[in-house]
């Protein structure tokens, strides 16, 4: 019996090697695969790397094995959420900070709501740095989160323990936010994808909608691109109160990226007053564009016309 485990043990292991979020869900609905089956085994591999990338600010064990997951597209399929200005209803929030000690706020963050809707099991928190405020994930109270592809260096920030925990293969993607470049950097660092979503698109209530003016937007690290869209399918549309709309969205991200690709525009800004350009590094990086004007794709515009 104890053969048969550890190969079960191993095969959903492979498994997990494999597959995006969206695999795993498939495998799931069909019946390869049992959610406490791979809930298992996503602990044990969590358990195996922790001690070498310091990428958890709070295990949930216990709470993730008694969860009911929910029916949506991505039951059973284990994730994490930032200790960031995002609370999860069993999680302390601290922050990344000791200021904060054992606060536990008690509820869900409406992006955290959606994503348990969607059937998700939480397992845990990850680390950040104090309040978000570093590119490098290191704090007082967690120390250093390491990359996984070469320890001594850093993961990243501020989502440098998710990405770290993506990268590893522990889950498929993570919670994670973003103001200036906290999904970004950490995902560029460790090789996943990073996709900080446009102002009001992803709910970000009730803590962080004011205080950045809209600037800090939730989402995910993921290991596949169509998993980040799946995710915004899901997640994306304004909570209610929300101080911030954006603009209407696709029918589907997810069915977005099979369309082909529209040509791209790219905005030069020659000389912004008051400051002089530096005749250098123009000439040698900038005035090679010109030559796209041959190829029809160069126009030049009023900065008016941007912000009008």
């Amino acid at each position: 019996m104890q053969d048969l485990k550890e190969n079960i043990m191993q095969d959903i292991q492979a498994l997990i090697d494999q597959s995006d979020a969206t695999a795993l869900a498939e495998l799931i609905r069909v019946g390869e695969v049992q959610p406490k089956e791979l809930l298992e085994a996503t602990i044990a591999r969590l358990e195996k790397v922790e001690p070498s990338l310091n990428a958890v600010a709070e295990t949930l064990y216990e709470q993730a094995r008694r969860q009911v997951p929910g029916t949506g597209p991505f039951s059973g399929v284990p994730t994490l959420i930032k200790d960031l200005f995002a609370p999860l209803t069993e999680a302390r929030m601290s922050n990344g900070s000791l200021a904060l000690g054992e606060a536990r706020p008690g509820l869900d963050d409406e992006l955290v709501s959606r994503l348990r809707r969607a059937g998700c099991v939480f397992i845990g928190t990850t680390t950040s740095p104090e309040f978000g405020t570093s590119y490098t994930t290191e704090s007082t109270r967690f120390g250093a989160t390491r990359n996984p592809w070469d320890t001594e260096r850093s993961a990243g920030g501020s989502s440098g323990g998710s990405a770290a925990l993506v990268a590893s293969r522990v889950v498929p993607f993570a919670h994670g936010n973003d103001g200036g470049g906290s999904l970004r950097v950490p995902a560029s660092c460790c090789g996943v994808f990073g996709l900080k979503p446009s102002r009001g698109l992803v709910p970000s209530g009730p803590l962080i909608g004011e205080g950045w003016g809209g600037m800090g937007v939730g989402h995910a690290i993921t290991l596949s691109v169509r998993d980040s869209a799946a995710l915004l399918d899901l997640t994306s549309g304004a909570d209610l109160g929300a101080p911030y709309a954006a603009p209407a969205r696709p029918s589907s991200y997810l069915e977005a990226m099979g369309r082909p690709p529209r040509p791209l525009r790219i905005a030069l800004v020659e000389q912004m007053e008051p400051w002089p350009s530096s005749t250098e590094p123009y000439r040698r990086y900038v005035m090679p564009l010109h030559c796209v004007k041959a190829w029809g794709i160069w126009s030049r515009q009023s900065i008016c016309q941007w912000i009008c």
